[in-house]
């Protein structure tokens, strides 16, 4: 549309009868003060007509409604306008309240429709009211100050402790007060709400639950530890000019260890995972990553897993290792009941992008899983971010990878990556 130019539309509403499409014919409107009766004369407001030039003419009360549903005067369809707070009633044809709104605000234009989505009839004691939509995508929610449209998780769930020694799952999940499991700080946070996630510093905790992050950000880092929140971060000084505590080798790291979800319908078992999805972004910083179930049972012949990894989610994604230390099991595959991956292709094909930044493997035959991947774009940066006064973790990804860390390569003719596209800084 260009932009001097508007879409052409009446500037007036018709009225509707409460719950219904049919319109207040041959009725009468009454504007007065605010919290009082319009229709008693001591109590009404000056309503004026507006004419094409914004010429405002006072109008007599009541106003009369047309067969239309309109506001007319002379005969003629006007537009309404008052210059205060106002309260506002509605009478039909045979002079029975359809409408009484106590407790107007501007802008200052009558307009008032009523169709089958709303209900409540407009008085404080029975307030009009929409149905939010459930469907996945809404991001209008309910809060306390009125309606929020965005990804920023409420202020009671914005930052999520979790301390698997002292805390309690009945928790608020302040710092003061924390939860005990990552389970249930997942679990309490909306998936499409950002928000971080703060483990306590060398503890370790179970993904036990499986969820989604969808188009929002989630971060998940350590606390209390002197190098990351503590008395040991150093000060910013042109010999140190940035610091960033997640890359820190002396860091107190907090483990995620991953837990197997077991299906006796079809006898298959797999990761516990968090997925991302429309266009969602986890970064996992200063962490433990440990693929290798924590319940794995063993299983006898004819049992298989379904998933290979507690990570994984569709391209478009972004999954974000900064400072960690990521464990796979044992080197070979044959010697794993289950093969564990730290991240793996989404099940319908494709992969987030992955950033592994001063990220150290440890042991394992295979970081990441793409065999159902079309293509997935990866970048590992061992020496970034530069490191200053503080000794940060060197990173190791890059030789790892090239050894045979990433698993369902396809690959041409004279053995170069048809489904891959990596970018190693070295």
């Amino acid at each position: 549309m260009p932009q001097n130019s508007a879409p052409l539309s009446l500037p007036v509403n018709h009225y509707t009868m409460p719950r219904q499409f049919s319109t207040i014919f041959n009725g009468s409107i009454y504007v007065g003060k605010i919290d009082t009766d319009p229709t008693q004369e001591v109590n009404r407001i000056t309503v004026y007509h507006e004419s094409e030039d914004g010429t405002l003419t006072p109008i007599a009360q009541p106003i009369s409604i047309n067969a239309g549903g309109y506001p007319v005067v002379s005969g003629q369809v006007v537009k309404l306008v008052v210059t205060q707070d106002y309260s506002i009633a509605v009478y039909d044809q045979l002079d029975a309240q359809a409408f009484y709104f106590p407790r107007c605000s501007g802008p200052y234009v009558l307009s008032i429709f009523h169709d089958a989505t709303l209900h409540g009839s407009g008085i404080e004691a029975d307030r009009l009211g929409v149905n939010l939509s459930k469907d996945a995508g809404n991001l209008l929610e309910i809060r306390k100050d009125g309606l929020y449209y965005g990804v920023t998780a409420s202020d009671n769930l914005l930052n999520l402790y979790v301390d698997s020694i002292n805390g309690d799952d009945a928790a608020e999940g302040t710092r003061t007060s924390p939860l005990k499991t990552l389970n249930r700080a997942l679990a309490m946070t909306p998936e499409n709400k950002s928000n971080t996630i703060h483990l306590r510093a060398g503890q370790t905790f179970i993904l036990d639950r499986t969820c989604s992050i969808t188009g929002c950000s989630r971060t998940i880092q350590p606390y209390d530890d002197p190098w990351f929140d503590g008395d040991k971060v150093p000060a910013i000084t042109p010999a140190n000019p940035a610091y960033h505590n997640w890359a820190v080798k002396a860091l107190a790291r907090p483990t995620i260890k991953s837990h197997l979800g077991y299906n006796e319908m079809n006898r298959h078992y797999s990761h516990e995972q968090v997925s991302l999805a429309n266009g969602a972004t986890l970064n996992l910083y200063g962490l433990i990553v440990d693929a290798v179930p924590d319940n794995d049972q063993q299983y006898e012949s004819g049992w298989g897993p379904f998933n290979f990894g507690p990570f994984y989610g569709e391209s478009g994604c972004t999954l974000m290792f900064g400072g960690c230390y990521l464990i796979t099991g044992a080197s070979e595959p044959a010697t794993l009941n289950y093969p564990a991956t730290v991240v793996a292709s989404y099940s319908q094909g494709g992969m987030p992008f992955l950033m592994f930044c001063r990220c150290i493997v440890l042991n394992g035959y295979s970081v990441v899983e793409m065999s159902s991947c079309p293509a997935a774009s990866i970048s590992c940066q061992d020496d970034w971010p530069t490191q200053f006064e503080i000794e940060y973790l060197a990173g190791n990804t890059v030789p790892e990878f090239k050894a045979g860390r990433i698993t369902g390569i396809l690959r041409g003719p004279n053995g170069e990556p048809r489904n891959l596209q990596i970018n190693f800084v070295i």
